[in-house]
């Protein structure tokens, strides 16, 4: 069987779609744990809210969030996450980076970007 380039490019944009919908809201915080596949929230969540731009590539999705001036200012950040609500929900990615002291000198922008690749083994 021979699968069309069609239903490479459909399969594409349904998980395109599909992480869309699920990563709606960012999450930062101040543990310093390495993240797992298995992890349901942030280790210590200092704020949430609503992801700010979405851009679609031919093969990714670019999820994008932003800390204004005003927002997590005192807190040591060192994780973020994306999740699906406002409050509980689910985490659908999970990541740590370099500690820093967040000030209201300091505007922070997450880029989490999802590449897409399709096989299909014939």
């Amino acid at each position: 069987m021979t699968v069309n380039n069609n239903l490479k490019a459909d399969v594409k944009q349904a998980t395109k779609d599909n992480i869309i919908a699920n990563c709606t809201y960012i999450a930062v915080g101040t543990g310093t744990t390495t993240p797992a596949a298995d992890d349901t929230i942030l280790e210590a969540e200092v704020l949430r809210k609503a992801i700010q731009e979405y851009v679609e590539n031919t093969n990714n999705v670019i999820v994008s969030g932003r800390l204004a001036a005003t927002e997590a200012n005192g807190n040591d950040l060192a994780e973020f996450g994306l999740l699906n609500a406002s409050s509980a929900g689910d985490l659908q990615s999970h990541d740590i980076h370099i500690q820093f002291t967040k000030s209201s000198s300091v505007e922070v922008w997450y880029d989490n970007q999802f590449d897409i690749q399709v096989v299909i083994n014939e």
